[in-house]
């Protein structure tokens, strides 16, 4: 069991560490504001770079570190707003496919096998920072991935929506999200929250 210099060296680790650009090219994220229920939003743009490509590599353990530092600013985006404001205290992720040139690539064992893992290993975490999730731009091929991982992820998967291209279903979900008609651009890695840096003397 880590001890309390463990967990405040990952806390500082994932406050200043950056992951290195091609582990970005499998998605980037961003803090999109808050909804209409006081909840964080972050918005998620899948990347051209298929997961594959990092296994291979033997890099899953910095894409995982990747996916814990992502939990990581979800959980900062909660406790910055006082309980009163958002009782749930969860976050809502949107998730952008539309530069996927193919899910296709992610239906390989290793690529799988990855995603199940992460599924089972952080279920609990998911299950208590994830308020709302949704999917645009997602093909028939996403949406059977997500059908695969729903025995594992159990209730959270209720918790996600799925839309495809079809942008005139989506939009006014995201808006209604948002609570305006202007949906905030994808692009970008803006953390919207201060770094906590420990400086020596």
């Amino acid at each position: 069991m880590p001890d309390d210099e463990e967990y405040f060296n990952l806390f500082l680790h994932l406050e200043t560490w950056e992951a290195p650009d091609y582990i970005k090219e499998v998605f980037s994220y961003k803090f999109g504001g808050y909804d209409y229920q006081n909840r964080p939003i972050w918005m998620v743009k899948l990347g051209g770079r298929p997961v594959k490509d990092i296994l291979d590599r033997g890099e899953g353990d910095l894409l995982e570190r990747y996916l814990w530092q992502f939990a990581h600013w979800g959980a900062k985006s909660i406790v910055a707003r006082p309980l009163e404001e958002n009782p749930s205290r969860r976050v809502v992720v949107l998730v952008d496919a539309l530069q996927v040139s193919s899910l296709v690539s992610y239906m390989n064992g290793s690529t799988l096998g990855f995603l199940i893992r992460m599924v089972r290993k952080y279920r609990v975490v998911s299950k208590f920072l994830l308020g709302l999730g949704v999917g645009i731009n997602i093909s028939k091929v996403g949406t059977l991935i997500v059908n695969l991982l729903k025995p594992l992820a159990r209730k959270n998967l209720k918790k996600i929506e799925l839309y495809t291209y079809d942008n005139t279903s989506w939009e006014p979900r995201l808006q209604e999200v948002f609570g305006r008609k202007k949906i905030p651009d994808f692009e970008g890695t803006n953390r919207g929250f201060y770094r906590v840096v420990l400086k020596s003397d």
